[in-house]
């Protein structure tokens, strides 16, 4: 068998064949300008919010993506369900609550819940203090719910551990925020610190969700 080897400088097409037989490879803002995909052909999505798909039975299925702070794992053959995994940070001087985001700053903001979705949390909250003083360790668990209407809930009752706390200033609790305009719903983790004390906070967030519930 031959082997082709060669420096690639760019096509002018947005798609190419991988082998003679092979599945061809495409790319561009969204996988519906394809024309008749077949069995196995990949698309990578381009843009603000990338990802790869491959084209199975008939539909364009995204594959486990990972970027940096989030992981995602789809399964197989249903595109409604997931597993999904995000870091949250941010810091705090004094006993004022303050939400942690995905970039620990306000800029990047927090996950978005899907609407017609519901989902199953479980967070794990560390924070401690730059002298080594304060200390609070905390896991989170519950049920989300975004149906008809894009205005989502928690379900009952949140189970909380809490594991070490230091003082009774420290806290850390997870809500769900309804954002108005455009109408969204964001996932919120909201922590307190210790007054007059410099604290780094994390909070590793897992979600396994289903969604499609229209």
């Amino acid at each position: 068998m031959t082997a082709v080897i060669f420096n690639a400088k760019g096509t002018t097409s947005p798609s190419f064949r991988i082998h003679k037989n092979g599945p061809t490879l495409y790319q561009g803002a969204d996988y519906s300008v394809v024309d008749g995909p077949k069995e196995g052909d990949l698309f990578v999505k381009v843009g603000t919010s990338s990802s790869m798909y491959q084209y199975q039975s008939g539909v364009w299925q995204e594959m486990g993506k990972v970027k940096f702070g989030t992981q995602s794992l789809l399964a197989k053959n249903n595109v409604n369900v997931a597993s999904s995994e995000y870091v949250y940070y941010g810091t705090t001087n004094d006993n004022t609550p303050t939400r942690l985001t995905l970039d620990g700053t306000p800029n990047d903001g927090e996950i978005t819940i899907p609407e017609n979705s519901s989902g199953h949390f479980q967070v794990s909250i560390v924070g401690s203090s730059k002298d080594h003083q304060e200390h609070l360790a905390v896991v989170i668990k519950g049920l989300y719910t975004n149906l008809a209407g894009g205005y989502g809930e928690l379900l009952g009752n949140t189970a909380e551990e809490v594991l070490v706390q230091t003082s009774n200033e420290l806290s850390s609790t997870v809500s769900i925020g309804i954002q108005p305009s455009p109408l969204e719903t964001k996932f919120c983790v909201t922590v307190t610190g210790a007054s007059a004390n410099d604290m780094v906070w994390c909070a590793f967030v897992h979600i396994t969700s289903v969604s499609g519930l229209a």
